[in-house]
């Protein structure tokens, strides 16, 4: 068996994260166990890249920016995807609140153990950079425009030895400073057909994004749909 951690380069725990891999080899001695650690932004997509089809299990040591950075880096592999996994070494883990696991390392080690795995949905984004170049990314949680996405960018410079909340609180205050609703034009294969201001568009295959916040109670992630949250020119 070949596991493959792909570690988050800026991790605040790592002495926790060096007991958790005692903790992985000890529970299986005879695995082909490795680390590779990102040293720059989407260094994490690259490594998961090249290493797709060389292991059975992929870890993800970091948050939900990190499983992002992994399954885009697999799916851009014409190799067979390894089984998934993760440890919550993030600022949210919203991921792993819609699977219902705690990401610690002894839940991680009797799922291997027990072979208990999940397929799952994914979703894509097909869009355009900004210098207009056609680009498609993959998501496993939650793609939104608008505040969301603002407040993200703003966590992104927020100072790391903060603790999540906190981080995530500094976020949204300064976003809803500055923040100016966009004007978006929104169908569905579903019917839905709006268009004006929006604070916010949520397409959602897990429930929860923004540190734990349940933006769409309704989400299933794997019932091939996404739950669609839209909040228009509300304050």
């Amino acid at each position: 068996m070949k596991i493959a951690l792909i570690l988050k380069g800026n991790i605040s725990r790592r002495k926790e994260f060096a007991g958790e891999l005692l903790q992985l080899r000890s529970n299986f001695p005879h695995a082909d166990i490795s680390v590779l650690e990102s040293t720059y932004a989407g260094h994490s997509r690259a490594l998961a890249e090249a290493s797709c089809g060389q292991c059975d299990y992929m870890i993800a040591v970091g948050g939900d920016g990190t499983l992002n950075e992994i399954l885009n880096g697999c799916l851009s592999s014409s190799t067979e995807l390894p089984c998934f996994g993760a440890l919550a070494h993030g600022t949210a883990n919203d991921m792993l609140r819609s699977l219902h696991l705690k990401g610690a390392m002894e839940e991680l080690c009797a799922l291997i153990r027990d072979g208990r795995e999940r397929t799952i949905d994914i979703g894509q984004v097909a869009c355009r950079d900004d210098k207009g170049a056609a680009i498609s990314r993959y998501f496993i949680n939650i793609a939104d425009i608008g505040i969301g996405a603002e407040v993200a960018l703003h966590l992104n410079q927020r100072h790391r030895l903060l603790g999540s909340n906190l981080q995530y609180l500094l976020a949204i205050l300064k976003t809803f400073a500055g923040y100016r609703k966009r004007a978006l034009h929104i169908s569905s294969d579903e019917g839905l057909q709006w268009q004006g201001r929006a604070l916010a568009l949520i397409a959602a295959n897990g429930q929860f994004f923004g540190s734990g916040l349940c933006i769409a109670p309704g989400a299933a992630l794997n019932d091939g749909r996404l739950f669609v949250t839209l909040v228009g020119d509300a304050s």
